[in-house]
């Protein structure tokens, strides 16, 4: 009974982890963010319309913040109340050029998407590329004995329950490209996984849903001697790796065309890529040792994955250019992308229990997610961005 050992201790160390106008481009980590200065006003007035800028702006690691009146600031924004709302413009402090405008009519717009609308727009104006607020963030909360699945609107802090039910154990969140979403849940003794709060499979232990650019969901079954990856449609489903006694952890690449997992060598976790085109798997990193929750990036350059059980590193998806983000900073898990690729979320307990951090891609600005959120936070996944329909 070889096999059968040598899958149990593997799906021990893997269960334990799922429980427990344009202006110059500017590459986040690499260059000095922009001086930013806020200046609002009356206070009163224009104070939380302010405080929605402060949290999403210093979220990207693209600008340092500055009071009004502080010195060196490259870029200036700002607030006057008037009598149908609140004027907003973003220039460039030295030239007085405006880069972007508009005015939140309280009584007619939703205060925050018009800040992730026009914050959107801001960082498209000073990098080239359009920012990422308002895109959906799913994670868990909760210890082991009662997790909760919710989510959160990225630049936001009031986060939403997705499904919280008693005595069933929820985790293992993740989003599809059309916001569909899918968790495991354990009822009991049964393992049930669930698309959308419809249970699709139910029994074994399922594990690490996700989704295939296409909209198809996958997730891992354990049966008998082997853990596998499945296919789901309906209520039928379908092998997708032949001849591997341990393949969790699902990661597709953006055309679907390959597929990172994490398999067992030695009984040490490494993570494959498997060619839909070869149907051939190649380890990532031969002389990396244990690695976990692989995440591809969204232009298909990169996977994130944990190092160890502790950090989060980066590397090429061929294998070269391994940069490690996270350092003696506690345990780090189950990075996921940003939409634009330009940030990364995480977990970490380095300030105590577990709570989510974003940091830039080149591990840069580590920033509490949601710093209210008393309870403990987990496995998040970052899914895409949302389209808002607003006039400026």
């Amino acid at each position: 009974m070889p096999v059968k050992l040598f899958s149990l201790s593997f799906l021990l160390l893997t269960l334990a982890a799922f429980i427990g106008p344009a202006g110059p481009a500017l590459s986040a980590g690499t260059a000095e963010p922009y001086a930013l200065t806020l200046d609002f006003a009356p206070e009163g007035e224009t104070s939380a319309l302010e405080a929605g800028f402060r949290r999403r702006l210093k979220l990207t690691g693209l600008f340092a913040l500055a009071e009004a009146g502080a010195s060196g600031a490259g870029l200036t924004m700002r607030g006057q109340a008037s009598g149908d709302g609140v004027s907003v413009v973003l220039m460039d402090a030295a030239s007085g050029r405006r880069l972007i405008e508009g005015v939140y009519r309280p009584f007619q717009d939703l205060k925050d998407e018009w800040l992730d609308n026009f914050c959107n727009k801001a960082l498209e104006a000073v990098s080239g590329r359009a920012g990422v607020f308002g895109s959906r963030i799913i994670f868990v909360t909760g210890e082991k004995s009662k997790k909760a699945i919710m989510e959160i609107d990225f630049g936001h802090d009031e986060p939403r329950v997705v499904e919280d039910i008693k005595n069933v154990f929820e985790s293992q969140p993740t989003l599809g490209p059309e916001g569909q979403a899918a968790w495991i849940r354990r009822n009991g003794s049964v393992w049930e996984l669930v698309r959308d709060g419809q249970v699709v499979s139910a029994g074994e232990l399922h594990l690490s849903p996700a989704f295939k650019p296409d909209g198809t969901l996958v997730a891992a079954v354990s049966e008998e001697n082997e853990t596998s990856l499945y296919e789901f449609a309906g209520q039928s489903r379908r092998k997708l790796l032949q001849g591997r006694a341990i393949a969790v952890s699902p990661s597709f690449s953006p055309d679907g065309g390959q597929l990172a997992y994490v398999g067992a060598q030695n009984d040490l976790a490494r993570i494959y890529i498997y060619s839909a085109a070869s149907g051939v798997s190649r380890m990532l990193s031969p002389s990396m040792g244990r690695m976990t929750d692989p995440a591809w990036s969204p232009d298909g350059g990169d996977i994130a994955f944990v190092s160890e059980e502790t950090d989060i590193c980066v590397i090429k998806a061929d294998g070269t250019g391994l940069r490690q983000l996270t350092k003696d900073q506690g345990v780090n898990m189950k990075p996921a992308f940003s939409p634009d690729g330009r940030l990364i979320v995480f977990a970490s307990d380095r300030n105590g229990q577990s709570e989510l951090f974003v940091m830039t891609a080149e591990g840069e600005n580590q920033s509490p997610l949601l710093p209210a959120l008393e309870v403990s936070q987990h496995q998040p996944f970052w899914g895409p961005q949302r389209r808002y329909n607003l006039i400026y």
